[in-house]
């Protein structure tokens, strides 16, 4: 079985992409690659996570190995690792963005509040710190 992902842009400028075989599966993105990357990623967790908890057995393996293969010769990848990673990797990327954006949605729909000298310096010690345990050069 194959799967159709279709998508559109919204008037707001934002993509949306969904699998049509699979009720509920769908994602944003600022372009139209992201919001791809982003349902295609889902698909494969929401298929996996049926196949692993028994509701589909057999025949849903062979759908979840088409779907990849499918999605090897679009992309024209190396292999099914590769690919996986790739989706997973635009997964994680689009998750981290939708955190961000929330957070600072949040900091924006917060109360104003002034910082002191002392509170800069320690919000700037803590964002050094975070980047240095991500390994990031200064």
């Amino acid at each position: 079985m194959n799967y159709t992902i279709e998508y559109e842009q919204e008037e707001g400028g934002r993509w949306l992409a969904e699998v049509m075989e699979l009720p509920g599966v769908m994602a944003y993105g600022s372009t139209m690659d992201e919001a791809v990357a982003g349902v295609e990623a889902l698909a494969l967790r929401v298929l996996a996570e049926r196949l692993e908890s028994g509701e589909v057995r057999g025949e849903s393996f062979t759908v979840l190995k088409e779907f990849v293969d499918g999605q090897i010769v679009q992309r024209r990848d190396g292999s099914v690792s590769e690919s996986m990673r790739e989706l997973i990797c635009a997964d994680e990327k689009l998750k981290a963005k939708e955190q961000l954006e929330a957070k600072l949605l949040e900091g924006l729909n917060s109360p104003e509040h002034e910082l002191g000298p002392t509170e800069w310096i320690d919000l700037r010690k803590e964002a050094m710190a975070l980047l240095e345990a991500q390994g990031v050069p200064r």
